[in-house]
């Protein structure tokens, strides 16, 4: 450890679900995570979403000194400047998008059944690292044809910017990052209730579009509500809470307590 004063540590993810993802990977895996969750114990921890702090203080074993959420920061005017960047590679054709790793968290199985419920929804971009893996999944469930799959982009803001709406199926995450990037774009969001992050995001008129975890056919008839009606997203109370000169000012405020 260092002998900084105050000395805080960051936990960005759902240390809980983590562990327990590991766990079902084998005692190797789980090992290697366990090895560095401990180095929490008894520390001053600040978190990326209220989710997880509400987890962390109710781990036993933890034994946090405190425990507080401070957002990721988001340089709001930047993201939208860069959303309007020209890119000739973006379908000139209504699409939805879903943005991440091709893992078991991200649920790829349920975005898929989803898609396929919802025959007359546009096709879905899919902005990830493994865009291969990506198409056998999607055509284990018989909609490889309505996927776009480019990979991960440099700039993906104007994909998200261009999008009708951003879809995620994910059974957990520790914010949601891609879900704010969305609305700073102007784009909606559909999204399993999932731990933590899309709840605290999704406030207020946007709520109606958390769908519970491994519900493909709510994620379905949800996506096609909001293709057809999508929500106003003007002047949202997220966007201020998590704009980077806001959290500057929260992280300099620490070191002064």
């Amino acid at each position: 450890g260092c002998d900084f004063d105050p000395c805080y540590y960051f936990c960005h993810c759902a240390l809980k679900q983590e562990l327990l993802m590991e766990l079902k990977r084998g005692p190797v895996h789980f090992w290697r995570r366990w090895k560095k969750a401990k180095a929490l114990i008894g520390k001053k921890i600040i978190t990326v979403s209220n989710g997880i702090a509400d987890e962390l203080r109710a781990t036993f074993w933890l034994k946090p000194e405190s425990v507080q959420t401070i957002y990721n920061p988001f340089k709001i005017e930047e993201i939208r400047n860069k959303s309007k960047e020209f890119n000739a590679d973006i379908p000139n054709k209504p699409y939805m998008i879903h943005v991440g790793r091709v893992t078991r968290q991200k649920r790829h199985d349920i975005l898929f059944q989803a898609l396929k419920l919802a025959p007359n929804a546009p096709d879905l971009v899919l902005l990830t690292n493994r865009p291969e893996r990506a198409r056998k999944i999607a055509k284990k469930y018989g909609v490889e044809n309505r996927i776009i799959t480019p990979g991960f982009q440099q700039n993906p803001f104007p994909w998200i910017a261009n999008a009708e709406l951003m879809l995620l199926s994910s059974d957990f995450e520790g914010f949601g990052l891609v879900i704010v990037e969305s609305l700073i774009c102007n784009t909606p969001v559909v999204s399993t209730d999932c731990p933590y992050g899309p709840s605290e995001i999704l406030t207020g008129h946007l709520a109606q579009y958390l769908v519970p975890v491994r519900q493909p056919a709510l994620l379905a008839q949800k996506t096609l509500e909001c293709l057809a009606s999508p929500p106003a997203l003007d002047n949202l109370e997220i966007l201020k809470a998590v704009d980077s000169q806001y959290i500057a000012a929260q992280y300099i405020a620490l070191g002064k307590n």
